[in-house]
């Protein structure tokens, strides 16, 4: 069977295009922070980091409920609404004028970034399946790479050019033209939470009468998939949901709990870190500036790394590509507290991206391999609010810190702790298995 047919090619483009805008809203706000803190005379570290962590929480914690729509509604929809949420709130926070409207749409922002993963990863694992999953998520995971890639730089070029309310509106835009994407491909009908219209292996969402449901010009019946990709009924949702009580599952939890700390805790505050603290110039808006791309750089290193990594994980394993990976992210987050040039404090965030998203494709692949397909959305969205629900609490402990001592190095150290926890914790994997499915198949 071919890894990448016409049909799936397409399919991977819209769902990349979906993790794309998540990771370029959830990377916008940390680019500008500065701009934003000036103009709205915020007052310390921690209030200019608690946006970015309220965003987070909301968009960690929501992955729990749109997981579990995701397993009994259309994931393509919740992907698409998903998206509609998102545009809104970027709109939104371009017209915000105080530190609540902020929240306000922050807030909204973060629900809607709580769509895609759970409904996005966990149908391109079930249409894939066990053998070519981990080449299809790393290629997903390549698109959402370079939303971070491009987001951070852009997004301070716009901002401080136009100003960074211009650079909300643009990406408002952007989101409009995915959702555009999403009614060309499968329909009106994927503007709201249906049953899906694939009746690929026994779906059984599919008409009674046979014949295929063509929903726009993708028709999802007559595609070839790996598992079963339509809703689960309920019966089938709770065996499902009693098999993911297992040892593996408890150690993918808190291996995604050590890596979102990790991940937040060394990203989101990093812009902040590098134009206050690291002379990257007088000036603050060619500080912002230099800091933002830097921090493109980080992330467009990690871009290519991530399919290597889902390569890596389909010929071979998981565990020793974690460990490893992530006792190099907790040296990077050392070296890049010790060095004080800017070609080191480039190598140490280079060096940090590459092994953070090469792990990124092994990861998002494990939590498929340890779940049943009938729950499968629903324990993404339980691995999404573990890495960033709780993972996001990341960025106002490094506030706090930094306002504390006064400096980010503190808080810095604690992020390299949590990168050895990951290392540590991954030794405990064992071979990974494919869980059973509820039905059989």
């Amino acid at each position: 069977m071919a890894v990448f047919t016409r049909d799936k090619a397409v399919l991977i483009s819209f769902l990349t295009g979906g993790h794309f805008m998540t990771h370029v809203l959830i990377a916008a706000y940390p680019a500008l922070a500065l701009l934003v803190a000036d103009e709205l005379d915020f007052t310390s570290k921690t209030q200019i980091l608690s946006l970015i962590t309220f965003t987070g929480i909301i968009y960690g914690t929501g992955s729990l409920l749109t997981g579990y729509l995701s397993d009994r509604r259309d994931p393509l929809a919740m992907v698409t609404i998903g998206l509609i949420i998102s545009t809104v709130a970027a709109f939104g926070i371009a017209a915000s004028i105080n530190y609540w409207m902020l929240v306000l749409f922050f807030g909204l922002l973060g629900a809607g970034l709580s769509f895609y993963h759970p409904a996005g990863l966990s149908f391109i694992s079930k249409v894939f399946g066990a053998k070519h999953r981990g080449k299809a998520l790393g290629v997903n995971g390549l698109g959402g790479d370079i939303g971070l890639v491009v987001s951070p730089v852009i997004t301070a070029a716009i901002a401080t050019q136009l100003g960074w309310r211009m650079a909300y509106v643009i990406w408002g835009l952007l989101g409009l033209v995915f959702v555009g994407y999403a009614v060309v491909l499968f329909g009106t009908k994927v503007l709201r939470a249906e049953a899906n219209g694939g009746g690929a292996n026994g779906d059984a969402a599919a008409p009674s009468n046979g014949r295929a449901r063509v929903r726009g010009r993708l028709d999802m019946a007559a595609m070839e998939v790996e598992e079963r990709v339509g809703p689960t009924s309920k019966a089938d949702y709770w065996k499902g949901m009693r098999l993911l009580l297992t040892s593996a599952v408890m150690i993918v939890i808190t291996i995604t709990v050590f890596r979102g700390l990790l991940f937040h805790g060394m990203t989101e505050p990093l812009p902040t870190y590098l134009a206050q603290e690291k002379g990257l110039a007088e000036d603050q808006g060619a500080a912002v500036l230099i800091a933002g791309t830097l921090t493109s750089l980080m992330y467009l290193v990690g871009a290519f790394a991530e399919p290597i990594g889902g390569w890596i994980k389909d010929r071979y394993n998981a565990k020793a590509p974690l460990v490893v990976t992530n006792v190099i992210c907790a040296l990077a987050a050392i070296m890049l507290l010790s060095v004080g040039s800017f070609t080191l404090v480039a190598v140490a965030m280079m060096v940090f991206g590459f092994s953070f998203f090469m792990s990124m494709a092994v990861i998002n692949a494990l939590v498929a391999d340890v779940t049943p397909p009938e729950v499968r959305a629903t324990f993404y969205g339980v691995s999404f609010f573990t890495r960033d629900g709780i993972g996001f609490i990341a960025p106002f402990l490094v506030g706090v810190l930094a306002d504390a001592t006064g400096t980010f190095s503190t808080a810095y150290w604690m992020v390299a702790a949590f990168g050895l926890l990951t290392a540590a914790d991954a030794m405990f994997l064992r071979q990974e298995k494919k869980a059973p499915a509820v039905t059989g198949e």
